[in-house]
Order: C-alpha cells, then structure tokens, then sequence
C-alpha cells in the first residue's frame, strides 16, 4: 500500500498489511487489532499470538500517513487497538486513531527492559513519544511485558499493567531425545544481549552434539563442523527446526518474557534459559532445574544440558503438567489489561 510524502512528490512505500493469523490478507471483524513492525521479529511473534488481526506498519513519518493507516485499520471497526512496540511515528498513529475515531481504544504494549536503552538514544526518544501520547489522552492503558518497568512507571501514578506474552496452543507431546547425536538450538539474532557464543560453546562441550544457529560469527576456536547456520528464518520455517531439537537454549543477559522459550515447551522440548523471566516461576522443579544463574559460563550451560538430559522424562512430565497453569497465568494479565 502506498501514500504521498508530504515533503516530496516520490510516492514512499509503507509497509502495511491486514493479515489474520494464517496470513491471508483479507478484513476480517474483530474486537482488537494489533499493530507491529513487520522486521521486529519476537514482538511482531508476539502481537500475532495476542490477536488474530494484525497490521504490519514500519515507521511513520507524517499525520497525514498515520491517517490513512488509521482508515484502513478502523474499515472493520475494532473497539480496541494494541500498538506493540515503539517505531518512530507509533505516537502519531495514536493520536490519528483517537481524533479520527474518538471511540476506540488504543493501548501500547512495551516489549522491553531498561537494560536495552544503555546506549539506544533513538529508541529511548520513541519511548518518550509514547509516553507523551498517553499524557494527551490518545493512548488509554500502557503494557509492559518486562513487570519491573510495569511496576516502576505504575508508581509515576501512570495506568500501567504488566502483560506476559500468550503461548502457543499445545497439545500432548512427547519428543523423542536422541543422546547418541544430541541438536541443540541456540536461537536469536547476533545481538550482544544473546549470550550466543557462551551458549555454543557450551553444546560444543558435549560429545557429537550438533549447535543449530541464526546468526552466530565465526571463531578460530570454534569446531565449525559441528555447528549449523540457518540466519533468520520466517516463524513458520524456524518452528520446524526448533521442534527436531533435544534442548533449546536461550540464556540471555536482559529479557522480558521470551516467545522463543515458552514456543519450546509448547513443543515438549527442555529450554534452558536465563533468571531475567517470570516462564519457570510457577514451577519450583522447572525454576530450579531450567534456569542458568551464571549465565556467562558455557561449562555451567553444559553441566545444566547433562542434568536434563539425565532427567529428560520427569523434565518433559513437569513441563506438561506446567504449561495449564502458565496459560492461566498470562490469561490473566492479557484479561487485565485489555478489560
């Protein structure tokens, strides 16, 4: 879809689709709408998983282009509009979808931890749009996926809620573990906070196991032939991939609610991860046993991949037993913040 630029007389590509949770773009009534960036990858998962109607929108540079997305979001008649995450321009989409249709419902979704803003000057300055876009009335509720930052801004006297992402539909599951030639997935994108290197070493410390990547560089000391690189896939190709694991790792150093790990139980795969989310909190086996505390030591990543795969039956049991009730869990929090 196309719109003029207001400072030039070259058309500029938005990139903007109505899409249901099969991808087949088409208009379809729903109460809530949901808003991401086509390229940021975990929320646009995210939004997609909170709302079965999603617009992609890149960045926003003038009212007049946020108007015109805001028609074509408001042709169905949403009373409720999530915008997920902060591009530049998600402030003016705000307040085109509050003065053209005074009616809806706009609420923002973070998916963020104050750690990502050391050293991100632009992003903190979209943060700050949002912000001034609730202070003038065009965004209701704030949501944070990170409770922390719920839980700061809400004693600012700001009407913030803490929101956990929506795991996939699961069903009964049982993955087969194979202990001769191990998979192990370490997922995300090259990015500092991914603790990448840490986590393939650690599956490089374990005889004949192979370390499946996105993004990985390569190092000197690193056994190449063991290691597989795929960069970043579409959701639905990447999903296949992680469900042929045995253990999915992904210990970050910052995260907030991670798709990726909650994805893997969903799937019955182990996934180790980090003390930085609320996944394991409800489940004092899974806590103790799934999370790595020293989150920088690929021998503690190792020894912890042992245990599970000592313990690999009553770790698949207690995962199955747990996702009901973490389901509860997020339902409650989504219930919460678009009532």
């Amino acid at each position: 879809m196309e719109f003029p630029n207001e400072k030039s007389s070259v058309k500029k590509q938005v990139n903007i689709a109505y899409i249901d949770a099969t991808n087949n773009v088409q208009h379809k009534t729903t109460d809530i709408v949901g808003v991401c960036h086509p390229s940021w990858r975990g929320i646009k998962s995210a939004t997609y998983a909170l709302t079965p109607v999603v617009f992609e929108v890149a960045e926003i540079s003038s009212f007049f282009e946020a108007e015109r997305i805001a028609d074509e979001i408001m042709k169905d008649k949403p009373q409720k509009v999530i915008l997920n995450g902060y591009p530049n321009g998600y402030d003016i989409l705000a307040e085109a979808l509050k003065t053209k249709f005074p009616e809806t419902r706009v609420f923002f979704l973070s998916h963020t931890s104050f750690t990502w803003y050391n050293g991100r000057p632009d992003e903190v300055s979209w943060l700050e749009k949002m912000f001034k876009a609730y202070e003038r009335g065009f965004i209701e509720k704030m949501g944070f996926i990170k409770p922390d930052v719920a839980v700061y801004f809400k004693e600012k006297g700001i009407s913030t809620f803490h929101v956990m992402n929506r795991i996939p539909k699961f069903e009964s599951f049982k993955h087969n573990l194979n202990l001769n030639m191990p998979n192990l997935g370490v997922w995300g994108s090259n990015m500092w906070h991914r603790n990448l290197l840490n986590q393939t070493i650690a599956g490089l410390m374990l005889n004949r196991a192979t370390v499946h990547v996105n993004e990985l560089p390569k190092y000197f000391f690193l056994d190449e032939s063991r290691i597989k690189r795929y960069n970043i896939l579409p959701h639905e190709e990447y999903a296949k991939i992680m469900q042929s694991m045995d253990i999915n790792l992904y210990v970050s150093f910052t995260d907030c609610f991670p798709v990726t790990v909650v994805e893997s139980l969903c799937y019955g795969i182990p996934c180790l991860t980090s003390d930085t989310s609320l996944v394991y909190t409800w489940s004092e086996y899974l806590k103790n046993n799934l999370i790595i505390s020293k989150i920088d030591s690929p021998i503690a990543i190792r020894d912890k991949v042992k245990f599970v795969f000592d313990n690999y039956d009553k770790i698949q049991t207690e995962i199955s037993n747990y996702l009901p009730l973490l389901e509860e869990r997020i339902e409650k929090t989504i219930a919460e913040f678009i009532a």
